[in-house]
């Protein structure tokens, strides 16, 4: 588990990010929550040639949802996509970029895939 700084300016304004990459650990339910607390917006990864990892972003958006989510305010909602990553691994994938789509539509979030 990494946290990395980055700082860009958009928009005319400077920008802090702080980057908490957890490297695929699956920690016990109240340390994911923490760090799912912890965030403002969210890169859900997942490796194409891993299916239990692409399994997990249904429950990880869920969790996002739940504990940032307002029921009456969409736009209290913090900033989620799904990416798909190793998709230069063909050979080995076991996740299909249609898989990726389909589930990035049902939970109406943005899809992308990249190496």
């Amino acid at each position: 588990e990494m946290i990395y700084r980055h700082v860009a300016v958009i928009d005319g304004e400077m920008v802090h990010f702080e980057i908490l990459d957890t490297a695929g650990q699956t920690p016990c339910r109240s340390k994911i929550e923490e760090k799912i607390k912890w965030g403002d917006g969210f890169a859900v990864v997942y490796s194409v040639t891993d299916r239990c990892s692409f399994d997990e972003v249904m429950r990880l958006c869920f969790l996002v949802n739940h504990l940032h989510g307002s029921p009456k305010r969409a736009a209290d909602q913090p900033p989620v996509v799904i990416v798909a990553n190793k998709k230069d691994l063909q050979y080995d994938r076991m996740v299909s970029t249609e898989d990726g789509e389909n589930l990035a539509k049902a939970l109406k979030l943005p899809f992308y895939e990249i190496s």
